[in-house]
């Protein structure tokens, strides 16, 4: 008995024969009833001897190689046929010869949708495609905006199908159809694997009920059973469970899908593929660093601990609202680790980890042409107009996906010296330094009691014999809600250890504290210090306004991400970082401080005519 590979071979040379073969062409039966013959062969290689419930290697490779043949080899052919045969239609003018060319003209039309349905079956831009047809031709979004997503849906695949991508995060701008892409992504997928689990999250839950409701209607629809004939039956017999927010396909051992809001409860829900769908609701939080923070915690501690080994894969879809979003932060955590390869096939999409992890922005406009890269959808005139009439942050931000800091941000990171692993100075680490520090404290432990403790070295000497000095480099910190009391022990030991030779200490409703330190360090032996109190009669935001350029020009922080955000330098790191003279602040604890630090060491220095010199 003849094998698949047989029955495929001898019609594929047949085919090969017939193409060079003039009276094929000439002889519409004989070409149409051929193309017909071939369809069933391979429909029924396919999908009656290939396919099954659990799929072997072997088979899976073959499905793939007739789907690849069938979208390089015959899909070309079926649809110049239907242009010819489409032109031929519009120029006749005798009646009789029009009803036979329609009926001509259709029965090629719809040769072709089968053949391209079993594309489909193991290509998800051709899915998508192939489920939209159910629409007007008005009303399909991918006829116009695919060309942004290529790049998406390839490496989609490679995640699906190959297994050779952990990590899509990709950004568009508004009304591309990414979360509609998303719906189908999770479709095709649970298709695919009866036992795929996904978990989707949003900021709103009506968005959520509108994920599972569209997949839920994708599953249900014809052009879906056409792909994947699984379906071909009744709803009842579909879906073992089809909620608000839950899909479980009969036969599968867990949820097929979950989609919940961003603080939605996690326990209990699987998901070896975790989807983040616009977490924030637009401008209106960009500025909100605390929720993003908020967010990314999740992220690490709750939504990526779903899967049940450690291959969970993930895709994260949006608009870059800021340089703190999930969205960013992903990729500048990811930067530091590996070396990012642009793609050299398409635009605007680059990859890391030897390509396991993909990375797409795509803009409105091109940054180098300046030229709509969606002109189906938007033209570059209409672009033009919308970046000359809104806000130039919104527009760099949710257009071109390169988010600038919200305005009013004194210390954003992006304005800040940082020094990171490599770039710290070995002087420092090898204790060739001085140390001082300033301390904020509190007597009610209702604010935070703060203590930078900063460091420098002696860079050289200039001709006269003076020493030329680093900036400074914040090199730990305390900064916790509670007294000095309680706090005494822990800042004791971090002063000694690290030596602080000048310690500012702000004197606000008392006084006493100088006191207890020189106690606390003749208990512990240690007099190598000068201590002195500071009294300002300026109110905190004409202290940091003052203090805002030295400290930005002559202080070196830690990158973002040194340091966990829950650490204490971390929540520190926010609090500067987030600052703003344009509102009211709930801490304003660190920039204050630092402020303090910079009028007693800073600006003391430079009007005693030390030199200071940056590395950076």
């Amino acid at each position: 008995m003849a094998t698949h590979v047989e029955h495929f071979e001898k019609m594929d040379n047949n085919y090969k024969i017939l193409l060079k073969t003039e009276k094929y062409y000439l002889n519409e039966d004989l070409l149409y009833n051929f193309m017909l013959d071939f369809k069933k062969l391979l429909y029924d290689i396919i999908y009656n001897q290939l396919s099954s419930d659990i799929i072997s290697d072997v088979n899976e490779r073959y499905i793939r190689f007739y789907c690849n043949y069938i979208k390089n080899n015959i899909l070309p052919l079926c649809n110049k046929k239907i242009e010819v045969l489409k032109t031929k239609l519009e120029k006749e003018e005798n009646v009789a010869n029009i009803e036979k060319d329609n009926l001509n003209y259709q029965r090629w039309v719809n040769l072709e949708d089968d053949y391209y349905a079993m594309v489909a079956y193991r290509n998800l831009k051709y899915y998508a495609y192939y489920i939209e047809r159910a629409k007007k031709p008005k009303n399909r979004i991918w006829n116009k905006t695919m060309v942004l997503f290529e790049s998406f849906a390839y490496y989609a695949d490679e995640m699906i199908l190959n297994d050779k991508v952990d990590k899509i995060r990709a950004s568009f701008m508004p009304s591309m159809g990414k979360t509609y892409f998303c719906n189908l992504l999770c479709s095709f997928w649970i298709s695919y694997d009866k036992e795929m689990t996904i978990l989707r999250i949003t900021y709103a839950e009506d968005l959520a009920k509108k994920f599972t409701k569209q997949i839920s209607n994708i599953l249900q629809s014809e052009r879906h059973k056409k792909v994947f004939p699984k379906f071909n039956k009744e709803k009842k017999d579909i879906f073992a469970e089809n909620s608000a927010f839950c899909i479980k396909l009969k036969g599968s051992e867990e949820n097929n899908f979950n989609a919940m809001t961003r603080y939605g409860q996690v326990t209990g829900k699987r998901g070896k593929l975790l989807i983040t769908d616009d977490l924030l609701k637009g401008k209106i939080e960009a500025g909100n660093f605390k929720l993003q923070d908020e967010i990314v915690g999740m992220y690490d501690s709750d939504w990526t601990s779903r899967a049940d080994d450690d291959n969970q894969k993930e895709v994260h879809v949006g608009t870059m609202w800021s340089n703190h979003d999930l969205l960013n932060v992903i990729e500048k955590r990811d930067s530091e680790i590996t070396k990012f390869e642009m793609d050299k096939t398409y635009k605007y999409t680059k990859t890391g980890f030897e390509g396991r992890a993909v990375y797409i922005g795509v803009p409105a406009l091109d940054y180098d042409t300046d030229q709509s890269t969606c002109p189906l959808r938007y033209s570059t005139e209409f672009l033009r107009r919308k970046r000359d009439t809104i806000d130039p942050y919104i527009w760099k931000a949710e257009y071109q996906q390169k988010p600038d800091e919200p305005e009013g941000l004194p210390f954003a990171y992006s304005k800040l010296k940082t020094y990171n692993s490599e770039t710290f100075p070995k002087e420092i680490l090898e204790g060739r330094c001085e140390c001082r520090v300033a301390i904020d404290p509190n007597r009610r432990g209702i604010d935070y009691f703060v203590c930078p403790i900063l460091k420098r070295y002696i860079v050289n000497h200039d001709e006269y014999g003076n020493e030329i000095w680093s900036d400074w480099y914040l090199v730990d910190i305390l900064c916790k809600k509670d007294i000095y009391k309680n706090l005494k022990v822990l800042l004791i030991s971090k002063l000694i250890k690290n030596r602080a030779s000048k310690i500012s200490v702000e004197i606000n409703t008392s006084n006493e504290l100088p006191d207890l330190l020189e106690e606390d360090f003749e208990d512990n032996g240690y007099f190598d210090y000068d201590i002195s109190q500071v009294y300002s009669t300026d109110n905190k935001e004409t202290k940091i306004a003052m203090a805002q350029y030295d400290m930005r020009d002559h202080i070196i922080f830690p990158a973002k991400g040194m340091f966990a955000s829950n650490s204490e330098m971390g929540i520190a790191m926010e609090m500067l970082t987030t600052y703003t003279f344009e509102k009211k602040v709930e801490h304003d604890d660190v920039p204050d401080i630092l402020a303090i630090f910079t009028k007693e060491n800073i600006g003391n220095d430079e009007e005693n005519g030390i030199e200071v010199v940056s590395r950076l």
